[in-house]
């Protein structure tokens, strides 16, 4: 057994996601019904405690060291595990909730929580638990039998997984606020291809569509590879926002906080989908409760 002093709370941790996601102390002291104040000393405190600075203050708002992105890794696993480890040994009254875990990247955080609440409201005695992580560990999650389901963007799979499309997103290219492609609504495939392109391997679907758009132009396109190991949607926004590249992706999931430095244009004379599905395993029959949610989610066509 582990005999040293393991000091960091739930709280502890909560606070940090909460103000890494939202890049502000403002709003995640609003998000948890706390004092700005609060927010403050907590991120103070479990600073002192792991001997780390995990966040770079300044006035307008809050960015993640190196040594906070990976604590944010690690500690969005750990209030996972915490939260399932309440679902499995709690029980309310004599009955526990029948649980469904899915698993997704992090344009779930965004998209799927309203589709949740939904559906709880209309099924009062199932829990949907959804876990954000990388596309390549909601693969693997799936994969290993450790969640009922994932939901992802079109994805190479292993043959043990089957893909089950839910719907597709119009791609737009994403610049920054005062980038010469934002100077019309609407931009040619030819011009933006000019520009250098952010293209994450996560994203290896939707660049194999630009390399093909490329080639019946004529045009080598220019991928930057600082951004082919990025597996967060929000780094590259980052990217976009220093001027490193621009990006060809669906814009519903663009966080608030960088809607007033990056904005976007219509592609004109192509068409470049992300197709968003199910992924499942093959062979094998969901539980009532999770097959219940897959319905739920086939029946909506949107998430």
């Amino acid at each position: 057994m582990d005999k040293r002093a393991l000091d960091l709370t739930y709280k502890d941790l909560q606070t940090f996601l909460a103000v890494a996601e939202a890049s502000s102390f403002s709003d995640a002291a609003e998000n948890l019904n706390i004092s700005q104040p609060s927010i403050s000393n907590r991120m103070k405190v479990l600073e002192e405690k792991i001997q780390r600075q995990l966040i770079i203050r300044d006035t307008r708002s809050v960015s993640l060291t190196h040594e906070g992105e990976r604590f944010k890794e690690y500690a969005t696993k750990a209030i996972s595990a915490l939260s399932e480890l309440y679902d499995e040994f709690h029980v309310k009254g004599k009955k526990r909730a029948s649980k469904v875990t899915v698993v997704a990247p992090m344009f779930g955080s965004v998209l799927i929580p309203p589709r949740i609440a939904t559906f709880q409201d209309k099924h009062i005695g199932i829990k949907i638990i959804l876990t954000v992580a990388s596309g390549d560990e909601t693969i693997d999650l799936v994969a290993k039998g450790k969640c009922d389901m994932g939901i992802i963007a079109e994805h190479t799979l292993p043959p043990e997984l089957y893909f089950e499309p839910l719907l597709s997103e119009q791609c737009q290219v994403i610049a920054p606020i005062d980038h010469p492609l934002l100077d019309q609504r609407t931009v040619e495939m030819a011009d933006l291809l000019k520009y250098p392109i952010l293209s994450p391997d996560v994203h290896i679907v939707l660049r194999n569509m630009i390399i093909l758009e490329a080639e019946k132009l004529g045009v080598e396109p220019i991928f930057v590879p600082g951004a082919f190991e990025v597996g967060n949607f929000v780094t590259v926004l980052a990217m976009v926002q220093a001027g490193l590249g621009i990006c060809i992706y669906p814009t519903k999931i663009i966080p608030e906080q960088f809607l007033s430095v990056v904005g976007c244009s219509d592609i004109a004379d192509c068409n470049i989908e992300r197709v968003y599905g199910l992924i499942l395993p093959q062979n094998h029959q969901l539980s009532s409760a999770a097959n219940l949610f897959a319905n739920e989610l086939r029946s909506l066509k949107t998430l």
